[in-house]
């Protein structure tokens, strides 16, 4: 019995499509249909290949090896039978260049058709498939092969080695410091808020905080305060009764808006580069930055309605 006439035999006894066999095996669907034409009997499929449909039918490897031609004869009868098998490598990972010859077999595709339906040189096609094949194939010649074979990228990069099969690996146990890491990052931190008129607050002021706001705790990096602005110093990107959050440690750069004291009084103004000086300026006037102290970065500004 042939390969085909075994696999077609096979398949109708389960009473399955050529796509259900495809999808159980992970194989296309046109292998199947090329695997069961008469006409193809002479054709050596891959060894995984094999191994696959023998899983699927729930058969012994040897038959369908033995009805491909893979092997050449059984001698004896005993449970330790002698094989003679053709020389086969059966690998646990199939290589990109196997891969992609396989599934140009499977279509009935010269190398020439693959790169029709590519838009790939043939030149290129047989350099993936030559022994000296191309180590790292671009993404986008992935992805024109992916769909000229109608599979999924994925198994492209399987084969070349880019990804590893994950199915049977299991995900490592956290331990007890990422899990506190993990939980202090998702968690927020509260953020007092102060009156404007305690700007700058210095610790040991005993300056109590209005209330309390809450912001993603990887946003809180250095020292992190927030006010309530008096003012519309910077209208409309800041307005009377919003809430600012500044950088007391932030670095003042061009463009930044920042809360500062000019002479002794708080301000929210933006900063300028001018001929190489920076100059700070809100609705009010012009200042120099050499005027200003204790200048802070505003890195939010929460809007109130009320």
């Amino acid at each position: 019995m042939t390969l085909a006439e075994k696999l077609r035999k096979l398949r109708n006894e389960h009473g399955w499509k050529q796509q259900e066999v495809a999808d159980r095996a992970g194989v296309s669907r046109q292998m199947i249909s090329y695997l069961e034409q008469p006409r193809h009997s002479g054709t050596y499929p891959s060894a995984k290949a094999m191994l696959r449909l023998a899983s699927v039918f729930d058969i012994e490897a040897e038959e369908l090896f033995k009805a491909a031609g893979y092997i050449t004869a059984v001698r004896g009868t005993g449970r330790r039978r002698n094989r003679v098998y053709k020389k086969v490598e059966i690998e646990e990972s199939m290589s990109l260049a196997e891969k992609i010859k396989e599934l140009r077999a499977a279509r009935n595709w010269s190398q020439a058709d693959l790169a029709k339906h590519s838009g790939l040189d043939r030149g290129y096609i047989a350099n993936l498939e030559g022994t000296k094949s191309i180590k790292r194939p671009s993404a986008d010649a992935f992805l024109k092969l992916a769909r000229a074979l109608n599979i999924k990228p994925e198994e492209l990069y399987k084969a070349a080695g880019y990804i590893e099969d994950v199915r049977n690996t299991r995900p490592r146990a956290e331990t007890l410091q990422e899990l506190v890491d993990k939980l202090r990052i998702t968690c927020p931190q509260s953020i007092p808020v102060y009156a404007w008129e305690a700007f700058p607050f210095h610790v040991g002021d005993m300056v109590e905080p209005i209330e309390y706001i809450y912001i993603r705790r990887k946003d809180a990096r250095g020292c992190i305060e927030a006010y309530i602005v008096h003012g519309n110093w910077v209208e409309p990107k800041i307005n009377d009764g919003d809430i600012i959050i500044v950088d007391r440690e932030g670095a003042v750069e061009n463009g930044d808006i920042v809360a500062c004291l000019v002479n002794d009084e708080s301000h929210v103004v933006r900063v300028r580069k001018v001929t190489n000086e920076l100059w700070l300026e809100d609705r009010y006037g012009k200042y120099k930055f050499e005027q200003c102290r204790d200048a802070a970065p505003v890195i939010e500004c929460i809007r109130r309605l009320k």
